[in-house]
Formats: C-alpha cells, sequence, structure tokens
C-alpha cells in the first residue's frame, strides 16, 4: 500500500522498536513491533531478482502470518553494497 526509501542508520533496536535516522537526520522512521510479527534474514545468495546485486542483504518483518502462509504485508531493510 505504501512504499518509500530512506538512507540512514539504525539508531535503536530493543524488545519493543526498531528506529532508524535518515542521514541527513531530516526523517525518522520507528516500527514498534507486537506479538504479530515474524522476521525473517537472507543475504545476497538467497535474494533473487534484477535489484539482488546492488544489496548485501535484507530483514525483512512480517505483519500477520508469515511468508509459509499467504502474502504477508511487510518491510524490508536492505543493506546497500
Amino acid at each position: 500500500m505504501f512504499a518509500f526509501g530512506l538512507n540512514g542508520r539504525i539508531r535503536l533496536v530493543d524488545e519493543r522498536e526498531l528506529r532508524l535516522m535518515s542521514d541527513d537526520t531530516t526523517a525518522e522512521f520507528v516500527l514498534q513491533f507486537t506479538p504479530e510479527m515474524e522476521f525473517g534474514y537472507a543475504d545476497s545468495r538467497q535474494v533473487t531478482g534484477p535489484e539482488a546485486e546492488d544489496y548485501d542483504s535484507s530483514i525483512a518483518v512480517f505483519f500477520g502470518p508469515g511468508p509459509r502462509v499467504g502474502t504477508p504485508d511487510s518491510v524490508i531493510f536492505a543493506v546497500k553494497r
């Protein structure tokens, strides 16, 4: 339903939230964790498609059922090469 791009750094990760700050410090992204969220990790050897060559690794956060059950809403955080 929405998409955005942010060049930034992880400022905080704890049991309650993930907080990112843009490199120019004008934008912040905060993801508060809930019990329904599931996490997945993939490195560049597991990611397919033309964009896969641009990234070293990624972390996916799934809202609702994980990828084994349907197509959940998700947020992907990727480390660009």
